[in-house]
Parts: C-alpha cells; structure tokens; sequence
C-alpha cells in the first residue's frame, strides 16, 4: 500500500520512531514544498484509518446485498433471520467458552472436564459456522447480475463477518493513502467512486 505526501505528491519514507513505525515526508524541509505534511504518523495509526473505512465500505456491501437479496427474493428474508439467530448461537457458545475458562482458572472445573467442555464448543461453533456460510451463499445468489458485477461486491462476497482483514485484502482495495496532516487523510481506491455510489440507499 503506497502512503503519500498530500502537499508535493511523492512517496513518504517509513522509519522507525521509538520503537514505533512511522511515516513522514522526505521533501517537508524543501522550500520549493512548503505544503508537504511537516509532522510524523505513525504506521499503526494510519492502519486503523485505513481499516475503519473497508469496515464501514463492508458495511456498505452488507446493508445493499440484504436490500437487494430480499427485492429479488422474498424467502431471503428467512434466510436473515436464520443467519441472525446462527449468529446469536455463536456468540452465546464464545460466552460459555470464556465462563468455562474462568471456572477452570478459579478452580471449580478440573482440566479433563475443560478441555472436553471447551472441544465441545468449539465442535458447535464450527457446525454453526458452517450453516452461516451455506446460508451467506444463497444470499448471494439471489443477486441480480448487474450488481454482482459490481467491483467492490466482487472483492467482499466471499468475506465472512465479521471479517479479518489480512494485507492481502487490504491490497486488493486500496490503491494508495495521501497525508495532507494527521486529521487530513484520503483514502484512494482501487475502483471508481461510481462503485461505491451503485450500493448506497437511493
């Protein structure tokens, strides 16, 4: 992912800043570039803007493809309804996971009956996840065409939530990150803003 200079435009240099990575501008000093952001930012700042935004663009796709999914077929409907009640399961059996930690920790729960309890969970967590995953896939098969071919769609739809966003993905999205100074940061995509614009409500 190319980080820039909104004031001249080049590459800025990542260094490391006690410890920490940071990115700032080589030419800040020049005078022929009084506009370069003249301060540091911090690599993992600037990830969290970054993933903040493909969150809320993954929101985006997730609100369109339920609107879409239920306009092309009613049944989809239950298929929500199925997907959040799976996913209630899910997050009740975490819960349980972490109550059997804390017995375990405490000891009110010997080591043998942990690790047979929290498999058991794990087991049902999977077999849950699993049925997410059948019923994602119909969701989107109930999307017509013209949308599915939609770029941003294209790089999400095989994105469980909530996701995971590795570098990879990150890459796939994001073109490149101009600092104009630290509450001043554009994110470039890699598709057309026309994209973006198919999928939020009319």
């Amino acid at each position: 992912m190319i980080t820039g200079c909104g004031g001249c435009g080049h590459a800025m240099l990542r260094h490391a800043q006690n410890i920490k990575a940071a990115y700032s501008c080589r030419y800040k000093f020049s005078t022929d570039d009084t506009a370069c952001f003249a301060g540091k930012i911090e690599v993992d700042v600037l990830k969290n803007i970054v993933m903040t935004s493909i969150q809320h663009l993954y929101d985006i796709v997730a609100d369109h493809k339920k609107a879409v999914s239920i306009e092309a077929n009613p049944a989809a409907i239950d298929n929500l309804k199925q997907l959040q009640s799976l996913q209630k399961e899910i997050d009740n059996l975490t819960c349980h996971k972490l109550d059997l930690y804390n017995h375990y920790r405490d000891g009110e729960l010997i080591k043998g009956e942990y690790f047979i309890q929290r498999k058991s969970a794990d087991e049902q967590i999977k077999s849950l996840t699993s049925q997410i995953s059948l019923l994602e896939q119909k969701n989107w098969q109930s999307v017509n065409e013209a949308v599915a071919n939609n770029p941003i769609y294209e790089a999400m739809k095989d994105m469980p939530y909530p996701a995971q966003f590795s570098n990879e993905f990150i890459k796939s999205l994001v073109d490149s990150v101009i600092v104009y100074d630290e509450s001043r940061i554009e994110i470039k995509w890699k598709f057309s803003d026309s994209a973006i614009a198919e999928l939020l409500p009319q």
